[in-house]
């Protein structure tokens, strides 16, 4: 029993004596120990070259894309310079028919105010004209004639001092006569629907005489033509009525279906 518990310990007294070292050789047994401190060493003296050469790739990396990135952002201004004048171009042309636009559109409201300006004066003539024809009036003033003798004579000269005038003041001929110029119309009217005197009266005041005959021809020329215009209708005229004064022997007889009973008055 002795011995065999001495066994561990003698096997722990001959691993020791396996591995002790002995006098002066404390250098030999050291050796294994540096090399792999050594070894240990050059690995991690390795891992940090790997690893700065890797930092130092990735710098230089990092350093070409940022010259590309300048490369492109240099790039950039050069493609835009095109694109700038482009907008230019486009904002100039908008800005030209816009102005154009405004013109046509001035030169449009002149043309409808011209236009409103000429039926504003065109109305106001004719309203005028309606006025002034309007207060003349068909009562008849004056003083009888003494006797029918005297107002066949007074009826036949106011027609031959119509018709050897051609064209005469209303206010001339009620002076000739003695009648106001209401009077005067008067009697001018109720000749022309009996068919002895034939005319016009402008707005002037004036009675303007034409034959049958001047307007028949007036008025084939105006069928021949259909529509026509004002101004040349008056251009035309002139050469179909003769406007120059001349002397028309003119008699009460050749006027059959007048009242020449019916006597003149006098201007009141």
């Amino acid at each position: 029993m002795a011995v065999e518990g001495a066994v561990p310990y003698i096997a722990l007294i001959g691993f020791l004596a396996l591995t002790a070292v002995p006098a002066g050789q404390e250098g030999q047994r050291a050796r294994p120990v540096n090399r792999v401190h050594a070894g240990i060493r050059r690995r991690q003296r390795a891992a940090a070259a790997a690893q700065q050469q890797q930092q130092q790739e990735q710098e230089a990396a990092a350093e070409q894309e940022s010259a590309s990135e300048g490369e492109e952002n240099a790039e950039q201004p050069r493609q835009q310079v095109p694109q700038i004048a482009k907008t230019a171009r486009s904002a100039y042309e908008e800005r030209r028919r816009k102005k154009d636009a405004e013109r046509e559109t001035a030169e449009a409201a002149e043309e409808a105010e011209l236009a409103r300006a000429a039926a504003a004066r065109y109305a106001k003539q004719e309203a005028e004209a309606a006025e002034w024809m309007g207060q003349i009036s068909v009562e008849e003033q004056g003083q009888e004639a003494d006797d029918q003798q005297e107002g066949q004579g007074m009826l036949g000269a106011f027609v031959e001092f119509i018709k050897e005038r051609k064209t005469v003041a209303l206010e001339d001929l009620a002076a000739e006569f003695g009648l106001r110029v209401q009077d005067a119309i008067r009697r001018v009217q109720d000749l022309e629907k009996m068919g002895h005197l034939s005319g016009v009266m402008d707005d002037r005041g004036k009675y303007i005489y034409i034959s049958r005959q001047e307007m028949e021809a007036v008025a084939e020329y105006i069928k021949k033509r259909g529509r026509i215009a004002i101004g040349e209708l008056a251009a035309k005229s002139n050469t179909f009525i003769d406007l120059e004064a001349k002397a028309t022997a003119v008699s009460c007889q050749t006027m059959p279906g007048l009242d020449l009973a019916e006597p003149l008055e006098a201007a009141a």
